[in-house]
């Protein structure tokens, strides 16, 4: 079954620099309305969630950063590997099918651990 599912959130840095100096929630649904994705500010760091319309979902914190090109492609791409997570868990129903490892958002997610001094 194929399933329309959010994996862009931010299509520019300004874009993202209104979210992060007027909103504390940002909310997007597919057309159809079966999926939303959901940015919003928990203290010192945000939460993004993918939520179906059945109510299962997936979700990952994500540091606050600066508004710039590259941070938003890292961004945007932690939001294709989250549609890709959310798919694996409609498709097998099971949240333990589900990877975690890496964390989605690479360097901008607050599980991500630098390793490069090791």
């Amino acid at each position: 079954m194929k399933y329309e599912l959010i994996d862009k959130f931010f299509d520019s840095p300004s874009e993202y620099l209104h979210f992060l100096i007027k909103l504390k929630v940002s909310k997007i649904a597919t057309s159809d309305g079966k999926c939303i994705a959901s940015l919003s500010k928990e203290n010192d760091y945000y939460k993004y969630e993918l939520v179906w319309e059945d109510g299962r979902n997936i979700g990952e914190h994500v540091k606050i950063f600066k508004a710039n090109q590259e941070n938003c492609d890292q961004f945007n791409k932690g939001c294709v590997e989250m549609a890709r997570r959310l798919h694996i868990y409609l498709v097998t129903d099971d949240p333990n099918q589900v990877p975690c490892t890496p964390p989605a958002f690479g360097v901008l997610s607050c599980e991500w651990e630098d390793t490069t001094n090791d």
